[in-house]
């Protein structure tokens, strides 16, 4: 071995040595801890609406759900499977509000929103646009509280950072068969529909729906969510 490489062999063994003193060092230590982690994703804090309307707590005892009209979609296959729809402009942005009847309600937390019971929200101002593209958005709003958001551009739906602010309250426990639906409240910002306040909007809601098998993983019998597929397309101004 020339004499470089031997000094340098030296050094690294040397500094291995040091190194490993101190680990061993800090473990010996009975009172060591790690220091707490304290960092808090921006995303996550708390949402205070500006409109005094409307308080998004998953119930929807406000004034201004009391006589709003409804857009009441049932599934064919199963009528007592319902979702309940309706529509507030607000002062600063676009609420909206689900309440589905639905004895399947299953969902897991980082799983794929899709895959989760919920609401698959088709929404889109349109105006002053011959097609969708920058225009249309898929929602999605789980009811364990997640959601997602894309836009439709160049072709495809491309997620989306806008964030959207939601409250969801189930009745009953979920992924039990003591659910028997939810409520979804949700927040949209006006930037999303190309101003303060869209003069029109059209929106077409799917219901996805889990159902578990007799095994204790949560999955579809068919191997993929089911959607209720004949919503239609509706102007939003319930």
């Amino acid at each position: 071995m020339s004499t470089i490489r031997r000094k340098r062999a030296t050094a690294f063994w040397s500094a291995f040595s040091v190194l490993l003193a101190l680990l061993l060092s800090a473990c010996g230590k009975a009172d060591f801890t790690f220091p707490t982690y304290s960092y808090v994703n921006p995303l996550g804090t708390s949402f205070q609406n500006a409109d005094p309307a409307v308080t998004l707590d998953g119930i929807l005892d406000d004034a201004i759900w009391k006589d709003k009209r409804l857009l009441e979609l049932a599934m064919k296959t199963d009528p007592g499977v319902t979702v309940n729809m309706t529509s507030y402009y607000g002062t600063d942005g676009l609420y909206l509000a689900f309440d589905v009847r639905d004895p399947s309600v299953y969902s897991v937390k980082g799983r794929d929103i899709t895959s989760n019971s919920g609401i698959e929200l088709y929404i889109s101002s349109m105006e002053g646009a011959s097609d969708i593209s920058g225009h249309g958005y898929e929602v999605d709003l789980s009811a364990n509280g997640e959601t997602a958001v894309k836009r439709y551009e160049r072709g495809s739906y491309r997620s989306w950072p806008v964030q959207l602010h939601t409250a969801v309250k189930t009745d009953g426990e979920m992924n039990t068969p003591n659910c028997k639906g939810y409520v979804i409240e949700a927040f949209m910002p006006y930037s999303m529909f190309g101003g303060e306040k869209a003069a029109s909007v059209y929106a077409t809601p799917l219901l996805v729906r889990r159902q578990r098998r007799k095994t204790p993983v949560v999955q579809l019998r068919d191997g993929g969510p089911q959607r209720l597929l004949d919503a239609g397309v509706h102007l939003v101004d319930f």
